[in-house]
């Protein structure tokens, strides 16, 4: 087993938001003691990062939510709240709700659960393979919205995005059409507001319902010229 990112010294006492390699599946782990959360991410191929390229990974860890990246694209988004639930696991990014760790974690790089009696060797990974850089417990990305065409109910539906904070989509469709916003958890979905989207113009649309993962269905349009969201940390 491989373990990369940020990991308190107690045993997890004091959270943890990090990589994690196991039986060669790539999972996001973040929380802390009691209520952690490990997200699979089978959809990242780690044969690439062999046989291509290496790849890069590393994560942002904010006092709202975290992101993991693969080679600068997140693959791995998680909400802070006291709930421990996966809301999604696959492309183009899992997302879960999870208790938040300390934002004071010290790294950590750490292979174990192996036979000590064999030498293993992990071809480029090392010490010095780890970078840290100045973080802030704030942040704002930016995203393109992923969605798939329903043609039974004549809708698109967007995959799930995060709400830490305040978060503005930008969304410019084709034709006029109706945006419907949902509050999401593992077991329920439940309508929180209804938009008026202007055709053939940019519709800046605010989400204030933080702390949430939000599911998008833009209904009675086949397209969209822009799909955005800007997800504030």
């Amino acid at each position: 087993m491989l373990w990369f990112g940020f990991e308190a010294d107690d045993l997890f006492a004091g959270g943890v938001c990090h990589f994690s390699v196991i039986k060669g599946i790539l999972k996001a782990n973040v929380g802390r003691f009691g209520k952690m959360v490990e997200i699979p991410l089978d959809f990242v191929d780690l044969n690439k990062c062999v046989e291509e390229k290496p790849c890069a990974f590393s994560i942002k860890l904010y006092e709202s939510g975290a992101v993991w990246y693969v080679d600068d694209m997140p693959v791995a988004f998680a909400v802070f709240t006291d709930e421990v639930d996966i809301i999604s696991s696959s492309k183009p990014y899992a997302i879960a709700y999870s208790p938040q760790p300390s934002i004071n974690l010290p790294v950590l790089l750490d292979i174990d659960g192996g036979n000590v009696d064999k030498e293993w060797i992990w071809d480029g990974v090392h010490p010095w393979g780890l970078r840290v850089e100045s973080g802030s417990k704030n942040g704002v990305i930016d995203i393109n919205l992923s969605y798939t065409w329903d043609e039974k109910s004549s809708s698109m539906e967007v995959h799930p995005i995060p709400v830490p904070k305040k978060t503005y989509l930008l969304i410019e469709p084709e034709e006029d059409a109706t945006l419907e916003l949902y509050y999401l958890t593992k077991d329920r979905s439940s309508l929180i507001d209804e938009v008026k989207l202007r055709g053939n113009k940019l519709n800046v649309v605010p989400i204030s319902v933080k702390g949430t993962i939000i599911r998008l269905i833009i209904r009675d349009c086949k397209d969209v010229n822009i799909a955005k969201a800007k997800i504030s940390f």
